[in-house]
């Protein structure tokens, strides 16, 4: 019997037979999908214009950037640094100070009735100077003082040369002066509050041998140990015999402040009997003078002798100076520009009281570390410079002279020198 069609048509309850349910069911889920999609795809592309627009906007942010860069540039070339080592035929030769480490002289010193016949003595101490003779008029002059207890040239110095006997003589000796036409080098000299009096010795601009040992600048020096005083009190530990010597360039002025002349002069103990071999490099310094780094360009202007000046302009509310303070001159406070400080006249005497004095003294010292900002020194520096180190090659006992009371120093070039400039760029490398 076969089965009827019509027993598969019906359904309870009216409901549609179960094949129309699923096919309906469906058409209904693709639908719902579909709008899934759309939301998700709209969702998408809106994150994506927005990614799109960040990029956008930080490549245009790039492009301004690069742009203003440029346009700086073309406008302010930037400063470039080259460093370069040149093989010189000849050199300049340095500025030797000498400075004997016991400056002031024991039978002067005794003769003012500083010291006792034991010859004890307190560098450090300002109550010291309480014996100096301040009542007597003839005697209370601490100009002439100080130069009659420092050491002379001929006491300092022996013999000196530099490049050989073919270059000049030395302008002092223990013989005496050599005539200024005949000698190869010039003989300054300098007050100190340390050392008594300094010596400089600085070859002739035209005096250029060649680098080697055999064209040396040597020099012989002397001192006197009968003359030495008996050191104590603070400052005991160092050594009070012999001579500290100062290389530093020619165009600038020794300085016995360390906060000044410390890092453009190096500087050197001798001892009694004692013979010094140095090997000095120079290294050249250029720089440009812009708005933002100021410097000098005046060949004449030394930034060690401006701040000098400036610390003594500073002390100057004491009412009277050292005898080793310039006596004519000290700089105007001004804004640095391309040429070198204006100077004024100086009016401030030598101190001729103990009260005075003492307290010229201790103000040195207290205002000496901190002076640049205290008296607001403008000092910018040089645009051109020149800078000296030395290496000790040999310490060894000098045996040529007495070697109780002389000393030796042989200061000699290699075949090289450092050159270090700043220079601008030309606009047409950013093209």
């Amino acid at each position: 019997m076969k089965p009827s069609s019509e027993m598969y048509a019906w359904t309870p309850s009216g409901c549609p037979p179960a094949g129309e349910q699923g096919n309906k069911e469906g058409l209904k889920r693709p639908k719902a999908i579909a709008d899934v999609f759309d939301v998700i795809s709209g969702a998408g592309k809106a994150f994506h214009r927005t990614v799109w627009v960040f990029i956008v906007l930080a490549c245009f942010a790039v492009f301004v950037i690069q742009v203003k860069e440029c346009v700086d540039k073309l406008r302010t070339p930037p400063i470039t640094t080259q460093s370069q080592v040149l093989f010189n035929e000849s050199l300049e030769f340095p500025s030797l100070t000498i400075c004997h480490r016991q400056g002031f002289k024991r039978s002067i010193m005794q003769a003012y009735g500083l010291v006792s016949e034991k010859g004890s003595w307190f560098p450090s101490s300002t109550s010291s100077w309480k014996r100096f003779p301040w009542a007597e008029e003839e005697r209370k002059n601490l100009t002439k003082f100080w130069q009659e207890v420092s050491y002379k040239p001929n006491e300092t110095i022996r013999i000196c040369g530099v490049g050989g006997n073919e270059w000049g003589q030395c302008p002092v000796s223990f013989l005496g002066f050599a005539p200024e036409n005949t000698t190869s080098m010039t003989l300054t000299d300098q007050l100190s509050r340390k050392y008594g009096r300094c010596y400089t010795l600085t070859p002739k601009p035209d005096v250029r041998p060649p680098p080697g040992k055999s064209y040396a600048l040597k020099t012989v020096l002397s001192s006197d140990p009968q003359e030495y005083l008996n050191i104590t009190g603070a400052g005991t530990e160092e050594v009070w015999e012999g001579w500290s010597v100062f290389v530093h360039s020619s165009r600038d002025k020794w300085s016995e402040y360390a906060t000044i002349g410390g890092t453009l002069q190096e500087e050197l103990q001798v001892s009694l009997g004692e013979s010094l071999v140095l090997k000095v490099q120079a290294a050249d310094y250029k720089t440009l003078n812009t708005h933002e780094h100021r410097c000098i360009e005046d060949p004449a202007y030394t930034i060690v002798q401006c701040l000098e000046r400036c610390l003594w302009r500073g002390l100057r509310t004491v009412g009277c100076r050292g005898p080793w303070v310039d006596d004519v001159v000290l700089p105007i406070p001004q804004r640095p520009s391309n040429q070198a400080q204006v100077f004024t006249n100086f009016p401030v005497p030598v101190c001729d009281l103990y009260a005075n004095f003492s307290r010229y003294l201790i103000e040195e010292k207290k205002m000496e570390p901190r002076f640049k900002e205290s008296f607001g020194c403008s000092c910018p520096r040089p645009c051109t410079f020149r800078q000296y180190s030395t290496a000790v090659l040999n310490r060894a006992f000098f045996e040529r002279y007495s070697k109780d009371s002389t000393g030796e120093v042989i200061l000699y070039f290699p075949k090289f020198v450092s050159f270090l400039s700043s220079f601008k760029l030309s606009t047409t490398y950013f093209f």
